[in-house]
């Protein structure tokens, strides 16, 4: 079968181990289908990089993001009640090369990752599936609350555009897929369902096996120009930092590690605290951290950081809305905590109870093996681009 696929974005890096969901997708769907990625590129992609993408798709249009091309798209965006991400995504150049080949390849099906590609592929005359990933309106409307005038009101104005749009395009395509069941309710979709299509972590690459001097007690992990994770991790410096002092007279010994880390972050290092940026593996960091600490209370969809840190034999400790992402137990497969206090206790009870430490790691790596296998998540996938499957 021929597959047209869109993306907003190049799905890179492809030399780590924590590549995009996108293309652990192709990857799985190349075994059996003749792929054809269509993408904007933001950034500078290299020739390595299409040559790797070459392998596992028959061919590869990549239109480059430009400022002017960002503009019209805006204006497609105010005209059309768009959300102004999809508005930015929209190529003009990208989606008339995609119509012409529909019929030229003889494409049989598309996959559209994310409502931002949602304009190129609506009502197409074609067997469809969008990959809505997270319920971002949602996402949109917490960034709202917790942030300062006037992006508060920005944030909450894409929201609202988002929410709309996300219900609006669901009757466009013939299927529609999210990584999570909180996000697919979240969704609210009328007469309109969604599959569940979760994330995979490649346990080969991410493993027990400590490469690196474990050197702090306990770290986060994730894109540090990300909001969520901004306030996840100056939750655990400042807040979870002072509740440890506090309660024993000591400090911390805390690694925050992360592409684009926020000068807000960077400004809260000390001795004790480091924050790291980019890595090149961030298997190191799991390496050398004793507990990951995920204090995240505005997000959505899955935390890949959890699930890399269980498969590394990292023993975790989260928000119950983190865990409610990957649908673990607590002190089964990892400790749960809400309150400053309440992370202090399970970071004690993970640093002096050694059999608790162990029984975690044990299981929760079990249960990651078990549960969230790019194998299984792209059968999933293939079943619903194949039309057959649905006669």
């Amino acid at each position: 079968m021929r597959i047209a696929v869109l993306s907003s974005r190049f799905p890179f890096p492809l030399e780590r181990g924590d590549k995009l969901r996108l293309y652990h997708q192709l990857k799985g769907l190349s075994a059996r289908h003749e792929l054809h990625l269509y993408t904007l590129a933001d950034g500078h992609v290299t020739e390595k990089d299409i040559e790797h993408l070459r392998k596992i798709c028959c061919d590869v249009t990549i239109v480059k993001s430009t400022l002017w091309q960002k503009v019209i798209g805006f204006i497609k965006a105010l005209r059309y009640s768009w959300p102004f991400q999809t508005g930015l995504s929209y190529s003009k150049t990208l989606h008339r090369k995609f119509l012409e080949d529909l019929d030229k390849k003889g494409i049989d099906a598309i996959f559209c990752q994310l409502i931002r590609m949602a304009p190129y592929a609506i009502n197409v005359q074609h067997h469809t599936v969008l990959d809505y990933m997270d319920a971002f309106g949602v996402g949109m409307q917490r960034r709202s609350q917790i942030s300062r005038w006037p992006l508060n009101w920005i944030y909450a104005w894409e929201a609202k555009r988002v929410k709309d749009f996300e219900r609006s395009c669901a009757p466009g395509f013939d299927e529609r897929i999210i990584i999570t069941q909180e996000d697919k309710k979240a969704l609210d979709l009328p007469e309109s369902s969604c599959a569940i299509v979760p994330n995979g972590i490649d346990t080969v690459y991410f493993h027990p096996g400590k490469t690196t001097a474990v050197n702090f007690d306990v770290g986060f992990v994730g894109n540090l120009g990300y909001l969520p994770n901004i306030g996840a991790a100056r939750f655990l410096i400042q807040d979870i930092g002072l509740a440890w002092f506090n309660k024993y007279g000591s400090s911390l010994k805390i690694l925050v590690a992360g592409a684009r880390p926020d000068s807000t972050l960077t400004s809260l290092a000390t001795d004790f605290v480091v924050v790291q940026g980019w890595m090149e593996d961030i298997r190191e960091a799991y390496a050398s951290i004793q507990i990951l600490v995920a204090p995240i209370f505005f997000g959505t969809g899955q935390q890949n950081k959890i699930m890399e840190a269980m498969a590394c034999g990292v023993p975790v400790i989260c928000s119950s809305e983190v865990a409610k992402g990957v649908g673990a137990i607590h002190l089964e497969h990892l400790l749960i905590a809400n309150t400053a206090v309440e992370f202090v206790e399970a970071i004690t009870q993970l640093k002096h109870d050694e059999d608790l430490r162990l029984k975690i790691s044990q299981q929760a790596l079990e249960y990651v093996k078990n549960h969230f296998s790019w194998e299984k998540s792209v059968q999933i996938l293939d079943k619903l681009l194949d039309a057959k499957y649905l006669a």
